[in-house]
């Protein structure tokens, strides 16, 4: 599955979501909804995740303030209420982080919602993930892995800088590791000088998003992709900027142990 990034740099957190959902904001909403979006004659319940930020001042409420408030709110919003699941305080990157987890009635469908309280740096943030009965157990790990990826930073204006980095952690979150690595094996003596081409380009990317790791989370692929690369003679074929970034590959290969 491909993800992109949702990022709110005013109040500095990312997040990342199914490409395949949109992001619906509303100046006079200060939360966006982050949903899946089916066919019109669809009759699936519209997944979503809905993260509220609130700024305090002062010393925080404590965790059963907030939830109480969050149960007395979805108690109007679902019929047939019932609480599934409290986890208090479980450790979350570091930062103490509270777990709701509640059905009921939403007409015409039996809902499920998932609600994650981080506190950090006078912000209370709310993670709402919401599925129909039915669906939830398909679904809760690709929410699992959307609050895996919940990430917090320094609060900022949105500058040209950040937008530039918000598209190359978009890309990057979108690379499909498992096609990469299957390009990377099928390289042979017939490989279209595009596709080594298209592979260089994923791993710069990756390189450029995390200097100090290399190549990102392709690490563990490029000393198959130069070995196969040398195997179908090509690695001296390449045309002159693609040499040039195969040799910078080779320092930075070596640099972090990758290859000899």
């Amino acid at each position: 599955m491909k993800f992109l990034i949702y990022s709110d740099p005013k109040n500095g957190f990312e997040i990342k979501y199914p490409s395949s959902w949109i992001v619906q904001e509303d100046p006079r909403n200060p939360s966006p909804l982050i949903m899946a979006i089916y066919e019109e004659n669809s009759e699936r319940f519209n997944e979503m995740l809905m993260p509220l930020v609130n700024p305090y001042r002062g010393k925080p409420k404590k965790y059963k303030n907030y939830i109480k408030e969050a149960i007395g709110n979805l108690r109007l919003y679902l019929k047939n209420f019932e609480i599934i699941e409290e986890i208090h305080k479980i450790d979350f990157k570091e930062k103490l982080s509270y777990t709701l987890k509640v059905k009921g009635f939403q007409p015409p469908y039996d809902v499920i919602i998932q609600l994650n309280y981080i506190l950090h740096e006078q912000r209370s943030y709310a993670l709402y993930f919401f599925a129909d009965k039915v669906n939830f157990n398909e679904i809760s790990p690709m929410f699992e892995e959307m609050l895996h990826s919940f990430t917090l930073f320094p609060p900022q204006r949105m500058t040209k800088e950040f937008e530039m980095q918000k598209r190359k952690r978009e890309t990057l979150a979108s690379i499909d590791i498992a096609s990469v690595a299957h390009e990377i094996n099928n390289i042979n003596t017939n490989t279209n000088i595009d596709t080594i081409h298209n592979l260089i380009e994923v791993f710069s990317l990756a390189g450029l998003m995390d200097d100090t790791m290399g190549f990102g989370n392709l690490n563990h692929l490029y000393p198959k992709f130069r070995a196969n690369l040398i195997q179908a003679n090509l690695m001296d074929a390449v045309p002159g900027e693609m040499y040039r970034t195969l040799m910078m590959f080779e320092e930075i290969a070596r640099s972090h142990g990758l290859i000899e």
